[in-house]
């Protein structure tokens, strides 16, 4: 009897394991999908406003998920091959991830962190290269620098975001390097602060991480071509992915997990040394930067598009599940 009872529990013990490894390999192959769908149908949408927050939850549900969708967007952002707008995008929607990920820990946004301002100092480096080697001075051309203005663009708007989490003593270190490593960037000769939001720009300031007052008080009278080197416009197209979500039921499962913007307290802000025609951000300037304010888009129109974006990637969701046997 003993022996039957052992040889039970050891099947049960069996049977659980079994299961645990079987729902390991289901989430790895739903993981999989979902970065598929993101990265051949969502990143490809302009300015898609919903979908997203798909990835957003799963995300937060593992921290490996986290790590694989930081390093899809970064990996494309490194990557010279892929279009200079996809890149862009990627930059965009790694920043903005960071930012309103209220799960993400230190220890991640560090890193990532680390990664696109290394490549940022690597791209600064060998734009000064080819100017010196055609005798002539960098160009500050969101065509030929629009990833470059966009990466940096987004570690200041995580930094803003996180600041509490880079105020600690635990932080410190890392605070200090990555101040050096922004100093560097933003003082080099692409000057990345004159491309980047001006709400952005004005709240890094007052966070005091590294110096640049006097800075973005030249660029005031820095002048700019107003077209690029392809004749678009000679900006950053603001797109910041992962702004409020706009429909009700979505939103309400996603506000545990998303961080909103929290202006620090007056008495611990620092004094900004911005000149007096550049103010101070606000919660208002900083919420303009959502990409759909609530009052400029019906709720019924926004319900379609979410239908349709729904019902697309639910497909390829599906399929991708099919062909690794797992749905």
């Amino acid at each position: 009897e003993g022996a039957g009872e052992g040889a039970r529990a050891s099947a049960t013990g069996d049977s659980a394991m079994g299961d645990e490894a079987e729902g390991a390999a289901d989430a790895e192959a739903l993981q999989a999908a979902l970065l598929t769908a993101f990265h051949s149908s969502i990143l490809s949408t302009y300015k898609c406003r919903s979908t997203q927050f798909l990835l957003f939850l799963a995300c937060s549900f593992d921290d490996a998920f986290t790590d694989a969708f930081l390093d899809l967007l970064l990996t494309q952002v490194e990557n010279g091959r892929v279009h200079g707008e996809a890149r862009v995008a990627c930059s965009a929607y790694a920043g903005s991830f960071l930012a309103r990920a209220a799960f993400v820990g230190i220890g991640t946004l560090v890193r990532a962190l680390h990664r696109m301002l290394a490549w940022a100092a690597e791209h600064q480096l060998l734009a000064q290269a080819r100017a010196a080697a055609s005798g002539g001075a960098v160009r500050l051309d969101a065509h030929l620098h629009g990833v470059f203005y966009s990466v940096v663009q987004s570690a200041l708007y995580v930094l803003c975001y996180k600041s509490a989490a880079f105020r600690g003593a635990e932080a410190a270190a890392a605070r200090a390097s990555i101040g050096e490593r922004l100093h560097a960037l933003i003082h080099g000769p692409l000057n990345p602060l004159k491309f980047c939001h001006d709400d952005v720009v004005a709240e890094f300031e007052q966070l005091g991480i590294c110096e640049c007052a006097q800075l973005i008080s030249a660029n005031e009278l820095t002048v700019v071509t107003s077209r690029d080197c392809c004749g678009g416009e000679n900006r950053l197209d603001d797109f910041f992915p992962f702004d409020p979500l706009q429909l009700k039921a979505a939103a309400a499962a996603v506000a545990p997990l998303f961080q909103q913007w929290t202006p620090r307290e007056h008495d611990t802000q620092r004094e900004s040394n911005l000149s007096e025609h550049s103010g101070t951000p606000s919660v208002a300037s900083f919420y303009a930067m959502s990409l759909t304010p609530p009052s400029l888009t019906p709720k019924d129109e926004l319900d379609a598009l979410a239908h349709r974006r729904f019902a697309e990637h639910s497909a390829l969701v599906h399929s991708a599940l099919a062909a690794a046997g797992r749905y």
